[in-house]
Parts: structure tokens; sequence; C-alpha cells
């Protein structure tokens, strides 16, 4: 018999085949029950007075996540690339948390001198940041380099947030 065979032989016998549909039945009880009980609402922070700082907020996690940071009573800057998707984004934001205080800043993170602006001008508007969420980011582009010299993807994904970061904790 050949290494091959004995090896599909112990892989398929009925108590391998068995032993793997019970773990895999266990498992999904347990996701399923995890997720069952797991509730949005359980958190209830009050983060009234509190400042929060969110990138890439005109869509998807940034934007969700704006939308709860408001809704929990956080004056929420959305730092959006582009304009006009930020103020849509901000009026659909102003509607699901009740008018809580929204401000939207223009920085597009793989510019350097884009993020020394957009600091200078969100230092002079909170002078108090006690939330950053550093969730703009980009993929699938080709290879593209920025005025700096550095890659589209790395400089939007990693220096960006890094400078970004640095420039506020600097001024604290």
């Amino acid at each position: 018999m050949s290494q091959w065979s004995l090896l599909s032989t112990l892989v398929w016998s009925p108590g391998s085949v068995l032993l793997t549909l019970v773990f895999l039945l266990r498992l999904s009880v347990r996701l399923w029950h995890k997720s069952y009980l797991w509730d949005l609402q359980q958190c209830s922070t009050d983060l009234t007075g509190k400042t929060a700082v969110v990138t890439g907020a005109n869509s998807g996690i940034g934007k969700a996540v704006s939308q709860e940071l408001a809704r929990r009573g956080a004056r929420v800057i959305l730092a959006c690339r582009n304009q006009e998707h930020g103020q849509q984004a901000l009026a659909e934001i102003q509607v699901a948390s009740k008018g809580n205080c929204l401000l939207l800043g223009q920085v597009d993170l793989s510019s350097m001198a884009s993020i020394r602006r957009f600091a200078q001008w969100l230092l002079q508007e909170a002078p108090e940041i006690h939330l950053l969420v550093n969730n703009a980011g980009i993929c699938g582009f080709p290879k593209t380099l920025t005025p700096e010299g550095l890659d589209l993807t790395f400089a939007t994904n990693y220096v960006g947030p890094f400078l970004l970061t640095n420039l506020l904790q600097a001024a604290h």
C-alpha cells in the first residue's frame, strides 16, 4: 500500500469524518450563541464633552464610527479627503445622531503638506482631542508616487496616520 493511499484511508475514515462533523457543529453552535448574545447597544458610555477625530469618515467603518460617537454625545470632526463626499456624510450623520456637534475637515493622508495644514487647523478648532480614529486607507491602486516620493498606498495607510498622530500628540 502506498503512502498516499494510507493517508487518504485515514483522512476519510468514518471516525475522522464523524469527529470533524462534531467539531464543526460545536463550533457553529458556539459562534451562533456568541453572536446571538452580543448586542451593539450594550455599551452606553456617554461621550458628552469629548472631542473625536475620525479619518476616512465619509463612508464605511469611518462613517459608522462617527455616527456612533455622535450618538453618544461626542463632538466629532470628520476628516475626509473629498469635501463633497464629506458634506454628504456629515448631513447623514447629523440626521442619524439628532444634530450633535459635527465638523468637517479636509485632509489627504497621502500628502504630508495636507496633513500638516489639517493638524494646524484642527488644533485651533479643537485644542483638546480625546479620541483619534485613524480609519482612512486605500488599497488596490497601481504603484503611484506621492509628490514627496512615497508610494501612495504606503503614504496613505502608514506614514500619513503616523504623521497626523505625532503632530497632534506633540501639541499636547
